[in-house]
């Protein structure tokens, strides 16, 4: 079975052999394409681009690109052509990182799945960066917020998230913010609340900062959830940007709030800890079976909350105060 060629990697080779004046040709193209092993359709998509957009082809001889020009290229081809959003900015982004655009700089949202090679490195660029590379034009956030409001005062609902589902599977990250915020209303089912992870996540990962403190939310209210985790997601440099990043404003107080109580019960610990160890040295003199449950108990605790405060200050420390109890009453037993 033949091995199947990504665009950017077609476009790489022609570049190399042809120079990136060859793009000025639509139809040159799509045939040099083709020859590289793209299917027909895609490469009839890429003619079809570069005839609706001239401007295209001048961006690649050009070999640079701001995001704000791509996200005029994007407004202008979903004009032209009809196709959709998700197809153009999965093409122009190829396209750009084929003849060497660095994706920091345009920063383009394909279809962002959890395997997306594309979608990973934007992913990692962003958590670097800190910005948002989602392509948006001016009619997309006007049918964001219109859809929005729909929501807000349950006027059509159905029509307004119908219309946010259709955005947030083009790519819009405000939109996948917005359907998981929905979803989050009221009391959830274990179903309805993967489902609001799910688009805040794919959110999160279009640069929205808004959904790492919704994420970060869900965290805290979760049974298994992690507050390590949630910290994580609330130190992202945009998780609080905005109308929707204040909401999130609160939890971040408590997370604060809760991290220095648990550092002084973390010290509390420690001091516990090394005091029913020694004493446990003492009482295996005396009582070896209890002395040795006594200084395992303590050896255990004191691990645990040494590595707390190293590494998570976020961990609960109710298990080590179980062992400083039990070490405590072995140590009490042991002495009478």
């Amino acid at each position: 079975m033949e091995k199947k060629i990504r665009l950017r990697e077609a476009v790489k080779k022609i570049v190399s052999e042809k120079g990136p004046s060859v793009f000025s040709d639509a139809a040159i193209t799509r045939n040099l394409l083709t020859e590289q092993g793209i299917s027909a359709e895609k490469a009839l998509t890429v003619e079809l681009i570069l005839t609706a957009c001239p401007a295209v082809a001048g961006a690649l001889q050009e070999g640079k690109i701001t995001r704000t020009e791509a996200n005029v290229l994007v407004g202008t081809i979903m004009r032209q052509t009809s196709l959709s959003a998700t197809i153009v900015r999965e093409m122009l982004g190829e396209l750009l990182l084929g003849v060497g655009v660095s994706d920091s700089d345009f920063r383009v949202a394909a279809n962002l799945k959890t395997d997306s090679v594309l979608g990973d490195q934007l992913s990692k660029n962003l958590k670097r960066k800190g910005y948002q590379w989602s392509l948006t034009n001016a009619r997309e956030n006007y049918e964001v917020a219109k859809g929005r409001e729909c929501l807000k005062y349950n006027a059509t609902v159905d029509t307004g998230l119908s219309e946010l589902d259709r955005l947030a599977t083009e790519g819009n990250a405000v939109a996948n913010y917005a359907v998981g915020e929905y979803l989050g209303r009221g009391t959830q089912s274990e179903e309805t609340i993967s489902k609001a992870h799910h688009f805040y996540e794919l959110s999160a990962k279009l640069g929205y900062g808004p959904a790492y403190g919704a994420l970060a939310d869900q965290e805290i209210r979760s049974m298994n959830g992690s507050l390590e985790k949630a910290a994580e997601y609330l130190r992202h440099p945009i998780a609080l940007e905005g109308l929707d990043g204040q909401k999130w404003r609160e939890t971040v107080y408590w997370m604060s709030f809760y991290r220095r109580a648990n550092v002084h019960r973390i010290y509390q610990v420690i001091i516990m800890s090394v005091l029913a160890l020694v004493l446990g040295f003492f009482v295996r003199n005396i009582s070896w079976q209890l002395g040795t449950i006594a200084v395992l108990a303590a050896g255990i605790s004191l691990a645990r909350a040494v590595y707390a405060r190293v590494k998570n200050t976020y961990q609960s420390q109710r298990l080590s105060m179980i062992l400083i109890t039990a070490s405590w009453v072995s140590i009490v037993f042991g002495v009478l």
